[in-house]
């Protein structure tokens, strides 16, 4: 087999009506469906390569139909069940190696805990904390101009927060460095 060469396997539970390949995209294959009664017969379903859709968040989706029923789940799970297993339990992610959450190639992705694939969003630039996040209320400036007055003394949390207009447990937050605990 050439190296290159797009492999498929079938999903889990959907064994004979759909496959995803070692390069994300996923197919339904070909198949015969029942069109009930008064029409002219069964119908042969030909296999075709399903469009994903992305959803908000980033990650490509697909829906399937088996049995009368509609199931809708993220690409890069079905590869990482097919291509290497089932998913590990609780606390694990499917992390995408690059940081690209459209980029569903088996090469790109792993099963890894919930503390790595935040350390990935950090290393890729693509964590929503801080001013990325947001519901943000406060600037990283806000945020050093609000340790130094406090840690410089004679300045109370509660008037912090009265100044910034947030409340008293943000500003405890902030200064106990509880949020923005990357930021000098």
């Amino acid at each position: 087999m050439n190296a290159t060469q797009e492999r498929w396997l079938p999903i889990p539970g959907y064994e004979g009506f759909y496959e995803v390949s070692d390069l994300g995209r996923v197919k339904s294959l070909t198949r015969t469906i029942s069109t009930g009664p008064g029409t002219t017969g069964p119908r042969v379903w030909p296999e075709r390569i399903l469009r994903s859709e992305p959803a908000a968040n980033g990650y490509l989706y697909v829906s399937l139909r088996r049995d009368g029923k509609k199931t809708q789940r993220t690409v890069h799970s079905f590869v990482m069940e097919a291509f290497v297993g089932p998913h590990p339990g609780p606390g694990f992610h499917v992390c995408h190696g690059n940081g690209v959450r459209s980029d569903n190639r088996l090469g790109n992705l792993r099963y890894d805990t919930e503390a790595a694939n935040h350390a990935d969003t950090i290393m890729h630039g693509t964590s929503l904390r801080g001013e990325r996040q947001p519901a943000h209320r406060l600037t990283e400036d806000e945020v050093r101009e609000i340790r130094r007055r406090y840690a410089a003394g004679g300045v109370l949390q509660k008037q912090l927060a009265a100044e910034y207009g947030v409340g008293k447990v943000t500003i405890h937050h902030v200064v106990h460095r509880t949020t923005w605990a990357w930021l000098d």
